[in-house]
């Protein structure tokens, strides 16, 4: 199972509260997993965390930025340029 413990919302409104992105996120995280106990549905075996995983995201967006299929924004973020990408309709 994949947990998004960061993005440009999570950023500003841990930014805002005046705490790191974790102790933010942790709250969240640990009313979904309440959640998910209070509905009786098992916990994954695996759960990524997009934290652990920064690294890897930056280095695949340097790939495709070089490729063409990626481009950035004035505001910093980044997008797939869709057209670089082949048509898979038949």
């Amino acid at each position: 199972m994949n947990i998004t413990d960061v993005d440009d919302k999570i950023i500003r409104n841990a930014a805002a509260a005046g705490v790191p992105i974790h102790e933010y996120t942790t709250k969240f995280e640990r009313a979904f997993f309440e959640d998910l106990d209070s509905l009786g549905v098992e916990h994954p075996e695996v759960i990524a965390r997009a934290t652990e995983h920064i690294p890897r995201m930056v280095e695949l967006v340097q790939k495709l930025a070089a490729a063409g299929a990626a481009y950035q924004t004035e505001d910093g973020s980044w997008y797939f340029r869709l057209a670089s990408f082949p048509s898979t309709a038949s």
